[in-house]
């Protein structure tokens, strides 16, 4: 039981609220006589918490409105606003109470302390990564790290910053990152899974390194009896979508768990129709999520799979219109990842060009010149002519040697460096992709 004549800490109702007691913190909030004005105050917000918990959000947002119309304004009330219309599905006034958040903060951001300054810029980084501003949450995280003086704050920040960049494939900076973040995962690991640090270790472990050590995380994940079933369905989901792009193979005891999932939203039903290739299925469930009002960042996602599965001219067209509103650098990093599902689906359209004398590959209208890359040109030419070739006739090609697991972990480094200078030149995150029996292009080529 609360007993407070006044109110003079909040703390006590946010521990209920976080428990979900909501009966008795709304109980010892009507014993409270707030009197003072920073009482009323506090005890309007917390209503507004109780009911934002409750999944009331118009009264949450008539509340929030409340204290900032009778009190005046707060970072934090203009937060809350902008959560709830977003939890509500309004995103039409979503969008204008994010523009009101970040007004806001620009006005008084030098007043703030570190505390509330993270966490507001914690959450719009998370609300322009949904309106498709990729670039502009980046900024934000990359500000939050180089300024950041909180410990606390650091792995929450880590995170944020490799799960954006290894999602769209940003390589700057990106093993730092992981680096750092291992540390703090592994300094806490025994006491807490945070499901922030696991995800975003698992996308950058994908990335940075092969789809089978992203694996070996998600294992951990899914027999991690701690953790919910929603908890795990984002690492299933999400490994399944990099699987699929990168046209690994997916191993059956994965599948028998997806396949038992009972409740998807759109994005999980999506892939779970890729996952049986009923391609015909996915076109369907993207028909009729037209009618359903989405931030631009889903609409843009769903658009990228459609145009995967149909040749549509008009769909680039759509695609153009609706990625208008973007600047530049959000605009070429949606680019890239648009053109690295569309090139991984559709291996036939794309072809690269090499000339031998020159050492110059060939895409579209660009040129990367190999010349001054010794080694990366032998294991060019060695996987070039066949395209798909047995691992130990590529290390007697390279080294004249038989095959060991030695040479494996050379071949997926020399493979990882190779694959990031050709993804600038072609934007396919992985053309050369290296397992323990084949080294395979992903592509046409074509010599000259």
């Amino acid at each position: 039981m609360i007993a407070q004549k006044d109110f003079t800490d909040i703390a006590p109702f946010m521990s209920l609220i976080d428990q979900s007691r909501f009966e008795e913190a709304k109980h010892g909030l009507n014993l409270v006589d707030a009197k003072s004005k920073t009482s009323k105050r506090m005890k309007n917000y917390v209503a507004g918490k109780i009911a934002f918990h409750q999944s009331d959000f118009r009264t949450a947002i008539h509340l929030f409105n409340q204290t900032k119309k009778e009190f005046g304004h707060h970072i934090s009330l203009f937060s809350e606003i902008a959560c709830c219309f977003y939890l509500q599905g309004d995103f039409f006034r979503w969008a204008h109470a994010v523009d009101e958040l970040e007004t806001e903060f620009n006005k008084i951001k030098d007043i703030l302390s570190f505390d509330s300054q993270s966490k507001t810029l914690l959450l719009l980084g998370k609300f322009k990564e949904e309106q498709a501003h990729v670039y502009d949450a980046l900024m934000i995280y990359e500000e939050l790290y180089e300024k950041n003086e909180d410990a606390q704050f650091m792995p929450v920040i880590l995170s944020q910053l490799l799960r954006l960049q290894s999602y769209y494939g940003i390589k700057k900076n990106l093993s730092t990152y992981y680096n750092q973040l291992m540390l703090v995962n592994q300094q806490f690991f025994l006491n807490n899974i945070n499901i922030e640090v696991q995800h975003a270790l698992m996308l950058a472990e994908i990335e940075l390194f092969s789809i089978e050590e992203g694996l070996k995380r998600l294992s951990l994940i899914i027999n991690d009896e701690t953790l919910s079933l929603s908890d795990k369905k984002l690492f299933v989901y999400d490994f399944i979508e990099r699987a699929l792009w990168y046209k690994n193979e997916i191993p059956a005891w994965l599948i028998e768990i997806e396949s038992s999932i009972q409740e998807k939203d759109l994005f999980e039903q999506i892939i779970h129709e890729l996952l049986l290739d009923k391609k015909d299925e996915v076109l369907k469930i993207i028909t009729k999520s037209q009618n359903s009002n989405m931030p631009l960042s889903s609409t843009l996602k769903i658009l990228i799979y459609q145009m995967s599965l149909a040749i549509d001219p008009t769909l680039k067209r759509k695609w153009n219109l609706m990625v208008d509103s973007l600047n530049h650098q959000s605009l070429k990093i949606w680019n890239q990842r648009f053109q690295s599902v569309i090139n991984t689906n559709e291996d036939e359209k794309v072809t690269i060009r090499y000339d031998r004398k020159t050492k110059v590959i060939y895409f579209k209208d660009k040129s990367l010149n190999l010349s001054k890359k010794k080694a990366m040109i032998n294991f060019w030419e060695a996987i070039f002519d066949q395209k798909d070739m047995l691992v130990e006739n590529v290390v007697k090609t390279l080294w004249q040697a038989d095959y060991n697991e030695s040479y494996y972990h050379r071949l997926r480094m020399m493979a990882k460096r190779l694959n990031e200078i050709l993804a600038d030149l072609t934007a396919i995150p992985e053309l050369i992709k290296v397992t323990t029996e084949k080294v395979q292009i992903s592509v046409s080529l074509s010599a000259e």
